[in-house]
Protein backbone atom coordinates (compact mmCIF):
# COMPACT_ATOMS: atom_id res chain seq x y z
CA UNK A 1 0.00 0.00 0.00
CA UNK A 2 1.25 3.47 -0.92
CA UNK A 3 0.23 6.90 0.37
CA UNK A 4 1.41 9.83 -1.76
CA UNK A 5 0.49 13.34 -0.71
CA UNK A 6 1.69 16.92 -0.68
CA UNK A 7 1.15 20.44 -1.91
CA UNK A 8 3.41 20.17 -4.97
CA UNK A 9 0.64 18.95 -7.27
CA UNK A 10 2.70 18.66 -10.43
CA UNK A 11 5.25 16.23 -8.98
CA UNK A 12 2.44 14.37 -7.24
CA UNK A 13 0.55 13.86 -10.52
CA UNK A 14 3.76 12.93 -12.31
CA UNK A 15 4.52 10.28 -9.70
CA UNK A 16 1.01 8.83 -10.01
CA UNK A 17 1.22 8.79 -13.82
CA UNK A 18 4.56 6.97 -13.70
CA UNK A 19 3.20 4.38 -11.26
CA UNK A 20 0.10 3.85 -13.37
CA UNK A 21 1.91 3.51 -16.68
CA UNK A 22 4.57 1.10 -15.43
CA UNK A 23 1.92 -1.08 -13.76
CA UNK A 24 -0.26 -1.21 -16.88
CA UNK A 25 2.73 -2.14 -19.03
CA UNK A 26 3.35 -5.19 -16.81
CA UNK A 27 -0.25 -6.15 -16.02
CA UNK A 28 -2.48 -4.81 -18.81
CA UNK A 29 -5.07 -2.03 -19.16
CA UNK A 30 -7.75 -3.90 -17.18
CA UNK A 31 -5.46 -4.05 -14.15
CA UNK A 32 -5.99 -0.37 -13.29
CA UNK A 33 -8.97 1.08 -11.40
CA UNK A 34 -9.54 4.57 -10.03
CA UNK A 35 -11.87 5.84 -7.29
CA UNK A 36 -12.50 9.12 -5.47
CA UNK A 37 -14.52 10.48 -2.58
CA UNK A 38 -17.47 10.84 -4.98
CA UNK A 39 -17.70 7.04 -5.38
CA UNK A 40 -19.54 4.82 -2.89
CA UNK A 41 -17.02 3.35 -0.46
CA UNK A 42 -18.54 -0.10 -1.07
CA UNK A 43 -17.39 -0.04 -4.71
CA UNK A 44 -13.81 0.64 -3.62
CA UNK A 45 -13.98 -2.19 -1.06
CA UNK A 46 -15.40 -4.60 -3.65
CA UNK A 47 -12.53 -3.72 -5.97
CA UNK A 48 -9.69 -4.55 -3.60
CA UNK A 49 -11.53 -7.47 -1.99
CA UNK A 50 -12.18 -9.36 -5.22
CA UNK A 51 -10.14 -10.79 -8.06
CA UNK A 52 -10.57 -9.69 -11.65
CA UNK A 53 -11.45 -12.00 -14.54
CA UNK A 54 -8.93 -10.16 -16.70
CA UNK A 55 -5.86 -9.88 -14.45
CA UNK A 56 -4.29 -11.49 -11.40
CA UNK A 57 -3.23 -8.25 -9.72
CA UNK A 58 -4.74 -4.77 -9.80
CA UNK A 59 -3.54 -1.27 -9.10
CA UNK A 60 -6.35 0.52 -7.29
CA UNK A 61 -6.05 4.28 -6.81
CA UNK A 62 -8.18 6.29 -4.41
CA UNK A 63 -7.94 10.07 -4.85
CA UNK A 64 -8.60 11.86 -1.59
CA UNK A 65 -9.35 10.30 1.78
CA UNK A 66 -12.37 7.95 2.03
CA UNK A 67 -15.48 9.04 3.92
CA UNK A 68 -15.96 6.32 6.53
CA UNK A 69 -19.11 6.13 8.60
CA UNK A 70 -18.87 6.12 12.39
CA UNK A 71 -18.08 2.74 13.91
CA UNK A 72 -16.83 1.24 10.62
CA UNK A 73 -13.28 2.62 10.48
CA UNK A 74 -11.59 -0.21 12.40
CA UNK A 75 -13.20 -2.83 10.15
CA UNK A 76 -12.26 -0.86 7.03
CA UNK A 77 -8.64 -0.63 8.16
CA UNK A 78 -8.59 -4.36 8.83
CA UNK A 79 -9.88 -5.07 5.30
CA UNK A 80 -7.16 -2.89 3.82
CA UNK A 81 -4.41 -4.48 5.89
CA UNK A 82 -5.53 -7.96 4.82
CA UNK A 83 -5.72 -7.15 1.11
CA UNK A 84 -2.75 -4.88 0.51
CA UNK A 85 -0.49 -7.79 -0.52
CA UNK A 86 -3.00 -8.97 -3.13
CA UNK A 87 -3.20 -5.67 -5.00
CA UNK A 88 -1.31 -2.39 -5.30
CA UNK A 89 -3.49 0.08 -3.37
CA UNK A 90 -2.54 3.75 -3.69
CA UNK A 91 -4.08 6.65 -1.78
CA UNK A 92 -3.46 10.09 -3.31
CA UNK A 93 -4.07 13.29 -1.37
CA UNK A 94 -3.38 16.79 -2.68
CA UNK A 95 -2.37 19.06 0.16
CA UNK A 96 -1.47 18.55 3.80
CA UNK A 97 -3.42 15.69 5.38
CA UNK A 98 -4.54 16.18 8.97
CA UNK A 99 -2.17 13.83 10.78
CA UNK A 100 -4.42 13.88 13.85
CA UNK A 101 -7.11 11.91 11.98
CA UNK A 102 -7.28 8.21 12.70
CA UNK A 103 -7.21 7.06 9.09
CA UNK A 104 -4.28 9.31 8.20
CA UNK A 105 -2.36 7.85 11.15
CA UNK A 106 -3.22 4.38 9.84
CA UNK A 107 -1.88 5.20 6.36
CA UNK A 108 1.34 6.73 7.64
CA UNK A 109 1.95 3.68 9.84
CA UNK A 110 0.88 0.89 7.49
CA UNK A 111 1.93 2.08 4.04
CA UNK A 112 4.93 3.46 2.22
CA UNK A 113 4.38 7.20 2.16
CA UNK A 114 5.84 9.90 -0.08
CA UNK A 115 5.45 13.60 0.68
CA UNK A 116 5.79 16.04 -2.21
CA UNK A 117 6.53 19.35 -0.55
CA UNK A 118 6.42 22.60 -2.52
CA UNK A 119 9.64 24.38 -3.32
CA UNK A 120 10.36 27.26 -0.97
CA UNK A 121 11.63 30.58 -2.27
CA UNK A 122 14.98 29.61 -0.74
CA UNK A 123 15.20 26.83 -3.35
CA UNK A 124 14.61 29.23 -6.22
CA UNK A 125 17.80 28.15 -8.01
CA UNK A 126 16.52 24.57 -8.12
CA UNK A 127 13.25 25.75 -9.67
CA UNK A 128 15.11 27.90 -12.21
CA UNK A 129 17.05 24.80 -13.26
CA UNK A 130 13.79 22.83 -13.50
CA UNK A 131 12.25 25.46 -15.82
CA UNK A 132 15.33 25.62 -18.07
CA UNK A 133 15.60 21.82 -18.31
CA UNK A 134 11.84 21.43 -18.81
CA UNK A 135 11.95 23.64 -21.89
CA UNK A 136 15.17 22.03 -23.14
CA UNK A 137 13.31 18.69 -23.22
CA UNK A 138 10.80 20.29 -25.61
CA UNK A 139 13.52 21.92 -27.75
CA UNK A 140 12.57 25.38 -26.43
CA UNK A 141 15.18 27.82 -25.15
CA UNK A 142 14.67 29.89 -22.02
CA UNK A 143 17.59 31.46 -20.18
CA UNK A 144 18.11 31.41 -16.44
CA UNK A 145 17.39 35.15 -16.18
CA UNK A 146 14.06 34.64 -18.04
CA UNK A 147 13.23 31.67 -15.81
CA UNK A 148 14.11 33.77 -12.77
CA UNK A 149 11.71 36.50 -13.94
CA UNK A 150 8.97 33.93 -14.55
CA UNK A 151 9.31 32.63 -10.99
CA UNK A 152 9.20 36.19 -9.63
CA UNK A 153 5.89 36.72 -11.46
CA UNK A 154 4.29 33.30 -10.91
CA UNK A 155 5.91 31.73 -7.85
CA UNK A 156 7.55 28.34 -7.33
CA UNK A 157 4.49 26.11 -7.83
CA UNK A 158 5.49 23.73 -10.66
CA UNK A 159 1.91 23.22 -11.88
CA UNK A 160 1.46 26.96 -12.37
CA UNK A 161 4.89 27.23 -13.99
CA UNK A 162 4.08 24.36 -16.37
CA UNK A 163 0.83 26.05 -17.37
CA UNK A 164 2.62 29.31 -18.11
CA UNK A 165 5.37 27.57 -20.07
CA UNK A 166 2.77 25.87 -22.28
CA UNK A 167 1.04 29.20 -22.89
CA UNK A 168 4.33 30.89 -23.82
CA UNK A 169 5.34 28.02 -26.11
CA UNK A 170 2.06 28.47 -27.98
CA UNK A 171 2.45 32.25 -28.09
CA UNK A 172 5.95 32.25 -29.64
CA UNK A 173 5.22 29.69 -32.38
CA UNK A 174 6.96 29.09 -34.74
CA UNK A 175 9.89 30.55 -32.77
CA UNK A 176 11.78 28.42 -30.24
CA UNK A 177 13.05 31.02 -27.76
CA UNK A 178 11.21 32.53 -24.79
CA UNK A 179 12.58 36.00 -24.01
CA UNK A 180 11.88 38.40 -21.16
CA UNK A 181 9.34 40.36 -23.21
CA UNK A 182 7.24 37.21 -23.70
CA UNK A 183 7.53 36.28 -20.01
CA UNK A 184 6.42 39.77 -18.92
CA UNK A 185 3.50 39.78 -21.35
CA UNK A 186 2.12 36.26 -20.90
CA UNK A 187 2.99 35.05 -17.38
CA UNK A 188 0.09 35.11 -14.94
CA UNK A 189 -0.61 33.86 -11.43
CA UNK A 190 -4.18 32.93 -12.36
CA UNK A 191 -5.37 29.61 -10.94
CA UNK A 192 -6.43 28.33 -14.35
CA UNK A 193 -4.09 25.84 -15.94
CA UNK A 194 -3.89 24.27 -19.37
CA UNK A 195 -3.21 20.94 -17.74
CA UNK A 196 -6.22 21.37 -15.45
CA UNK A 197 -8.31 22.31 -18.47
CA UNK A 198 -7.18 19.26 -20.43
CA UNK A 199 -8.00 17.01 -17.48
CA UNK A 200 -11.47 18.54 -17.13
CA UNK A 201 -12.00 18.24 -20.88
CA UNK A 202 -10.93 14.58 -20.84
CA UNK A 203 -13.47 13.83 -18.12
CA UNK A 204 -16.06 16.11 -19.75
CA UNK A 205 -16.24 17.90 -16.43
CA UNK A 206 -18.43 21.02 -16.13
CA UNK A 207 -15.83 22.56 -13.79
CA UNK A 208 -13.92 23.30 -17.01
CA UNK A 209 -15.77 26.60 -17.16
CA UNK A 210 -14.14 27.78 -13.94
CA UNK A 211 -10.85 27.98 -15.86
CA UNK A 212 -12.35 29.78 -18.84
CA UNK A 213 -14.10 32.50 -16.87
CA UNK A 214 -10.96 33.14 -14.84
CA UNK A 215 -9.31 34.50 -18.00
CA UNK A 216 -9.01 38.27 -17.98
CA UNK A 217 -6.80 39.17 -20.97
CA UNK A 218 -7.56 38.55 -24.63
CA UNK A 219 -4.04 37.23 -25.26
CA UNK A 220 -4.63 34.60 -22.56
CA UNK A 221 -7.70 33.33 -24.43
CA UNK A 222 -5.61 33.14 -27.61
CA UNK A 223 -2.95 31.18 -25.73
CA UNK A 224 -5.56 28.79 -24.33
CA UNK A 225 -7.05 28.37 -27.78
CA UNK A 226 -3.64 27.52 -29.21
CA UNK A 227 -2.99 25.01 -26.44
CA UNK A 228 -6.35 23.32 -26.98
CA UNK A 229 -5.74 23.12 -30.75
CA UNK A 230 -2.36 21.50 -30.14
CA UNK A 231 -4.03 19.10 -27.72
CA UNK A 232 -6.72 18.12 -30.26
CA UNK A 233 -4.11 17.56 -32.99
CA UNK A 234 -2.22 15.23 -30.66
CA UNK A 235 -5.38 13.25 -29.94
CA UNK A 236 -5.88 12.77 -33.67
CA UNK A 237 -2.24 11.77 -34.10
CA UNK A 238 -2.46 9.19 -31.31
CA UNK A 239 -5.69 7.73 -32.67
CA UNK A 240 -4.11 7.19 -36.08
CA UNK A 241 -0.68 6.04 -34.86
CA UNK A 242 0.36 2.47 -35.58
CA UNK A 243 2.26 2.14 -32.29
CA UNK A 244 1.20 1.96 -28.62
CA UNK A 245 4.67 2.78 -27.31
CA UNK A 246 4.68 6.13 -25.52
CA UNK A 247 8.36 6.66 -26.32
CA UNK A 248 7.88 6.07 -30.04
CA UNK A 249 4.74 8.23 -30.06
CA UNK A 250 6.61 10.99 -28.23
CA UNK A 251 9.38 10.86 -30.81
CA UNK A 252 6.86 11.01 -33.65
CA UNK A 253 4.95 13.91 -32.08
CA UNK A 254 8.08 15.76 -30.94
CA UNK A 255 6.79 15.84 -27.37
CA UNK A 256 8.19 14.95 -23.96
CA UNK A 257 7.16 11.36 -22.97
CA UNK A 258 5.67 12.45 -19.62
CA UNK A 259 3.55 15.10 -21.33
CA UNK A 260 2.35 12.50 -23.81
CA UNK A 261 1.50 9.96 -21.10
CA UNK A 262 -1.09 12.37 -19.75
CA UNK A 263 -2.61 12.72 -23.21
CA UNK A 264 -2.72 9.01 -24.02
CA UNK A 265 -5.70 8.62 -21.69
CA UNK A 266 -7.66 11.07 -23.87
CA UNK A 267 -7.84 8.53 -26.69
CA UNK A 268 -10.53 6.54 -24.93
CA UNK A 269 -12.64 9.63 -24.21
CA UNK A 270 -12.77 10.90 -27.79
CA UNK A 271 -13.87 9.31 -31.04
CA UNK A 272 -11.85 10.20 -34.12
CA UNK A 273 -14.78 12.15 -35.59
CA UNK A 274 -15.40 14.05 -32.35
CA UNK A 275 -11.73 15.06 -32.05
CA UNK A 276 -11.67 16.08 -35.73
CA UNK A 277 -14.78 18.24 -35.29
CA UNK A 278 -13.36 19.75 -32.09
CA UNK A 279 -10.17 20.80 -33.89
CA UNK A 280 -12.19 22.17 -36.80
CA UNK A 281 -14.34 24.25 -34.43
CA UNK A 282 -11.23 25.62 -32.70
CA UNK A 283 -9.73 26.64 -36.03
CA UNK A 284 -12.99 28.32 -37.05
CA UNK A 285 -13.11 30.15 -33.72
CA UNK A 286 -9.53 31.36 -34.20
CA UNK A 287 -10.50 32.77 -37.60
CA UNK A 288 -13.66 34.39 -36.20
CA UNK A 289 -11.70 36.06 -33.39
CA UNK A 290 -9.00 37.38 -35.72
CA UNK A 291 -11.60 38.79 -38.15
CA UNK A 292 -13.56 40.45 -35.35
CA UNK A 293 -16.65 38.27 -35.76
CA UNK A 294 -16.48 36.72 -32.28
CA UNK A 295 -15.34 37.84 -28.84
CA UNK A 296 -12.59 35.45 -27.59
CA UNK A 297 -14.02 34.51 -24.19
CA UNK A 298 -17.61 34.00 -25.38
CA UNK A 299 -16.42 32.05 -28.43
CA UNK A 300 -14.25 29.67 -26.44
CA UNK A 301 -17.03 28.99 -23.94
CA UNK A 302 -19.47 28.33 -26.79
CA UNK A 303 -17.17 25.83 -28.54
CA UNK A 304 -16.36 23.95 -25.37
CA UNK A 305 -20.05 23.71 -24.44
CA UNK A 306 -20.51 21.40 -27.45
CA UNK A 307 -18.05 18.85 -26.09
CA UNK A 308 -18.52 18.95 -22.30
Amino acid sequence: MLFIYGEERFLLKQRLADLRDSFIVENGEHSYEEFSTNDPLEKFIDSFSSMSLFCTKKMIVFEGLPKIRDGYEDHFQKLLAEQQTSHEIVFVYQGKPDKRKKFVKFLLKNSDSENFEPFSIWKKNDVVSWVVNREKERSIQIGRSEADLLIDLVGTDLWSLESNLLKMETYILPEKTINKEVVSKIATTSEKSLLDMFEALRKKDKSLYSYIFGVKKQEEVIALLGGLSSHARLILLLKTADSNSVDSLAKKAGKNPFYLKNLVRDIRSWSFLEAKNFLSDLHQLDFSIKTGQMKPLAGLAMVLSRYV
